[in-house]
């Protein structure tokens, strides 16, 4: 959201004595040009943003200005606030923790204590069951990002094959209710997702790179966070047993309830170990329609399954 980039640069730049364009845009991953509109929104907005050229220069606040709260009405502030509390409990960052300080900061103690009376959003992106090891994969991968750092660890592919992957690390994504590593692949020579929670002996090296072409990296995200296979689609029938469970995997948009309580399930999937898996732990209580080589699959495994209790 553009207010958060906005209240981001305004800390930046309020910790900073000065600070070049392209610093800002390369770390909130957007042009130099939608910075320098942000910044015209800063300074019609009264806050004293000075532009100084030439050699050391950048952008600064001029000294002595203090934020109001006035800058940012209560929904906004609150977004804020909310989006920051949800990071921190995911991530243990000090940066995190600094700037939401400084936000509650720029309220008085009867504002605070308004906003958290109205507060109608939480937001805790952490899992129910803490990783330590996966916190403190996430700290690693950070730190080896904002060094720029190649990182290299063993990865488990869909099907279950382990590889060795050198990678230099470019963004961390939280899609789906998991954490991925988004970066370029050195041995498949191309950008590439990968689940942290198939990752394992993650070492940061001392080699540092270069990062790359910042729109190739910010299409490849827009494409590629979904699925890097191909979609199936696949229609099953769910028991009404099901039904609550049925609704927190799938999602109620792609279930057609009948009035007995059965629905029929159509999603687009990649036919891969996940998918098997989850239909799978369904039991009896789903039967697959289609397609056909979904259906072979499944009744190969069933009757693997049968065979081992014979």
């Amino acid at each position: 959201m553009r207010v958060e980039r906005l209240l981001g640069i305004t800390i930046v730049l309020l910790g900073r004595r000065r600070v070049p364009v392209r610093e800002l845009a390369e770390r909130f991953s957007v042009s130099c040009r939608t910075i320098h509109r942000d910044l015209d929104a800063l300074s019609m907005a009264g806050i004293p943003v000075v532009t100084v050229r030439g050699s050391g220069g950048g952008v600064e606040i001029m000294e002595g200005y203090r934020l109001s709260s006035t800058l940012f009405n209560q929904d906004e502030l609150l977004s804020s606030i909310v989006a920051l509390e949800g990071l921190g409990k995911a991530l243990d960052s000090g940066s995190i923790t600094s700037a939401l300080e400084k936000i509650k900061g720029l309220l008085s103690r009867e504002e605070q204590e308004s906003i958290e009376k109205g507060r109608s959003l939480f937001l805790d992106i952490s899992p129910w069951f803490s990783s330590k090891i996966e916190e403190h994969m996430l700290s690693q991968i950070r730190e080896a990002i904002s060094k720029s750092l190649l990182i290299s660890f063993r990865y488990m592919n869909n099907k279950g094959q382990e590889s060795t992957r050198r990678v230099e690390p470019m963004s961390l994504v939280f899609k789906g209710y998991t954490w991925y590593l988004y970066g370029y692949c050195l041995l498949r020579d191309d950008y590439r997702f990968f689940k942290l929670s198939r990752m394992d002996e993650l070492e940061i090296t001392l080699e540092s790179f270069m990062r790359r072409e910042k729109e190739l990296e910010k299409r490849r995200v827009e494409n590629s966070i979904d699925w890097q296979e191909k979609l199936e689609r696949i229609v099953m029938k769910i028991s009404s047993k099901v039904r609550a469970r049925a609704v927190d995997i799938f999602g109620r948009k792609a279930i057609k309830f009948i009035p007995d309580g059965t629905g029929l399930v159509e999603v687009f999937w990649p036919l891969d170990e996940w998918v098997y898996s989850t239909i799978l732990s369904f039991g009896a209580d789903i039967i697959v329609i289609e397609p056909e080589s979904l259906k072979d699959e499944i009744k190969k495994r069933l009757i693997s399954s049968l065979n081992r209790y014979t």
